[in-house]
């Protein structure tokens, strides 16, 4: 009787707390805003938060979670890819949007987007809809840092919509 109060009681305060011990991990939450080059990335794929992350072990050189490639001579142009691939392969996912005429901080029109996820079959998304936008929020062309937000909507052939939404990346680009 003696050893089935204290079981009693844990399984009670467990219950009362709330522990999610044996429900697994929690869903992975937006990176935080910055504007230091952190090279970071993620946004909500139809509400459902993605952070740009290649996790396993690669024969070779791992792809990168992150891509960012800007031009500001000429023809200014920013190019971002975001990547997210599970160390069992059963995500990869990709997001990817690029603008022009980008020259200071601002609001931009995304001039391509799409989104494309691999397993556990092939599908992308790439037609532009609506109003689709990045929020340049840092740009620094002597440390090569850009940071900002983005938001855009994209239809596969079908018509099937994918809405990505609460973007945000901060990263060191490539020139």
């Amino acid at each position: 009787m003696k050893r089935i109060l204290p079981i009693c009681v844990l399984i009670f305060t467990i219950g009362i707390t709330g522990c999610n011990f044996f429900t697994g991990p929690d869903e992975p939450e937006l990176t935080p805003a910055s504007q230091a080059g952190a090279d970071t990335f993620s946004c909500k794929v139809n509400g459902k938060v993605m952070v740009a992350e290649v996790e396993g072990i690669y024969f070779g050189p791992a792809p990168d979670a992150l891509s960012v490639s800007y031009h500001h001579v000429r023809w200014p142009k920013l190019s971002v890819l975001g990547t997210k691939i599970t160390s069992d392969n059963t995500v990869h996912d990709n997001v990817i949007f690029a603008c022009d005429s980008i020259l200071s901080p601002g609001t931009y029109r995304i001039k391509a987007g799409a989104f494309s996820s691999h397993r556990p079959s092939e599908k992308r998304y790439s037609k532009l809809i609506g109003d689709n936008f990045v929020t340049i929020s840092h740009l620094d062309t002597a440390k090569r840092i850009i940071a900002g937000t983005f938001a855009f909507v994209v239809k596969d052939t079908s018509g099937n919509e994918v809405k990505i939404t609460d973007g945000r990346f901060d990263a060191t680009y490539m020139p």
